[in-house]
């Protein structure tokens, strides 16, 4: 039960602070669709009592299928509260396309053992207004387990926007 937690907290924390996106957005038409390698770091760190977050992180955007663009690089800052068990924040981040065109956008979710949710978008730049999705999505913890606090994770995932 905490390791599916802890999974979905972990995955939606990190994933959010570096790109903003968590399970299934809005659905629309989408006008790219790209591999996404992520890294994100939880400060103090997760653990199993609830706390203020900050986060952040950064990451790529890569094989990209549609809208004049092949990849990109994200950063992203954000805070949030929760813990191994339960989280919910908000993100904004910034993409920059091998075009040279930059996209803001912001995400805000939730989750907890029951589910994940999140909303977000692209507000400016190229592909304003697009939702943001997720899917194949794999995760890793890099730093830390709940009882010391995790601080640091990584996940993969195809992003559509």
């Amino acid at each position: 039960m905490i390791r599916r937690a802890l999974a979905c907290t972990v995955m939606a924390a990190s994933m959010a602070a570096s790109m903003a996106t968590g399970p299934a957005a809005t659905a629309g038409v989408q006008s790219t669709t790209c591999t996404s390698q992520n890294r994100g770091r939880l400060d103090p760190g997760l653990t199993t009592s609830s706390a203020d977050q900050s986060l952040r992180g950064h990451g790529t955007l890569s094989a990209c299928s549609g809208g004049g663009v092949t990849s990109g690089t994200v950063r992203g800052r954000g805070h949030g509260s929760g813990s191994c068990f339960s989280f919910s924040g908000g993100i904004r981040f910034n993409i920059t396309w091998d075009t040279a065109e930059t996209s803001k956008g912001r995400i805000r979710f939730t989750i907890d053992n029951t589910g994940a949710a999140a909303r977000g978008q692209i507000v400016s730049g190229k592909f304003a207004g697009e939702p943001i999705s997720l899917s194949n999505v794999s995760f890793s913890i890099l730093e830390g387990d709940c009882t010391s606090g995790v601080t640091k994770a990584e996940l993969d995932a195809t992003v559509s926007l």
